[in-house]
């Protein structure tokens, strides 16, 4: 008959500190870096800040593991525009780009890879991407378009004798491109808010765009990749615009509201197509615009007024008969300087729909 005998405590540490040097030869070397950033932000598109500062994560989960070196890569097409070579430091946080000077809309591709303690490198990091906004005033082709005047909304959505409610404005423009498009570039500020459609596709997750700042100040504009959306042949662009806290709906009740104008677009969609030649689409007087649609009164304080009985399916798609809308009228342009908008943005992260409706007694 067999005996089984009690390890000692030694034996016991033994055992241990052989799991312990096997588990960490399983992890004899470092991953690639992750969560790469650019100001901040993942794989951010119109940023105007003409040196990027760049951070990773470093992907080593050995016990006491640290970066000694890095290198960064950052190419713009088939060019290399910085090659940072092996840089002595432990630093993985807001690197600042060192290469050659970045112009308005170019591309870049980036990637980087570390040292360990032990001079060993890791693998490249997988691609991450920005691009450069309209970094100069003249960049922005685009015209401020709105509607110059305004009769009031229904008296019934005017909550008190001095609410001055005021109907979304609904702009769209049909265009067509001659051939394949390589990138489409969507450049907008709508003030107060905005939602932008392509082809009848709202674009983004944003809502409450653009963030709201002192509009004498700064007017922000986001940037979008519509290069899937807009096709060869018949396109439109819509954009239904709302009031934000650019337009007030109150003066004085029940406190005293900064007003700044009637809502205002700036538009501007650059292509550029498979054979080199670029085209351009802009906010003018080209436009087209209605106040004839389903919300007939919105802002920040009170909320909206919707109507359902006036939607109008295919508003923002090719082959919508506009013949009813207006054209659009250039309007004054905000005292605020266009800037990029670089943070992340409102999104709507869960819906909670009522389990159960009664009727009040």
């Amino acid at each position: 008959m067999k005996t089984h005998r009690a390890r000692t405590h030694w034996e016991v540490l033994l055992m241990a500190g052989i799991t312990m040097a096997a588990a960490n030869a399983a992890l004899a070397a470092a991953g690639p870096p992750e969560n790469l950033r650019c100001e901040y932000l993942t794989n951010p598109l119109g940023i105007d800040t003409p040196q990027p500062r760049l951070s990773w994560e470093v992907n080593d989960a050995r016990r006491g593991a640290m970066q000694t070196a890095y290198q960064i890569v950052v190419t713009s097409g088939d060019e290399t525009i910085w090659d940072s070579d092996r840089v002595e430091s432990d630093r993985s946080i807001q690197v600042p780009y060192g290469g050659k000077a970045l112009v308005s809309r170019q591309a870049c591709q980036w990637r980087v890879r570390t040292w360990d303690s032990q001079g060993e490198a890791s693998p490249w990091s997988k691609p991450a991407v920005w691009s450069m906004g309209l970094l100069e005033p003249s960049d922005w082709k685009g015209k401020w378009i709105g509607a110059a005047a305004e009769p009031p909304a229904d008296n019934e959505a005017k909550p008190d004798p001095e609410a001055r409610p005021l109907p979304a404005r609904m702009l769209r423009r049909a265009f067509d491109v001659p051939g394949e498009v390589r990138r489409a570039t969507a450049y907008i500020c709508g003030l107060g808010y905005y939602e932008l459609y392509v082809n009848g596709r709202r674009i983004g997750d944003h809502v409450l765009d653009p963030v709201l700042t002192d509009y004498s100040r700064r007017c922000l504009y986001v940037t979008y990749d519509v290069t899937p959306e807009v096709r060869s042949g018949k396109n439109a662009v819509g954009v239904m615009l709302g009031n934000g806290r650019y337009y007030a709906p109150r003066d004085k009740a029940p406190i005293a509201t900064t007003s700044y104008g009637l809502p205002v677009l700036r538009f501007q969609l650059d292509l550029e197509m498979a054979d080199g030649s670029t085209q351009q689409l802009v906010s003018d007087e080209s436009w087209k615009l209605t106040t004839n649609g389903p919300i007939r009164a919105n802002n920040d304080y009170d909320g909206e007024v919707y109507d359902a009985r006036l939607e109008m399916e295919g508003w923002a798609a090719a082959g919508f008969d506009d013949k009813q809308w207006h054209p659009a009228q250039v309007l004054d342009a905000p005292a605020g300087r266009p800037a990029a908008q670089m943070m992340p943005p409102h999104r709507v992260t869960e819906s909670v729909r009522p389990v159960h409706m009664d009727q009040p007694q």
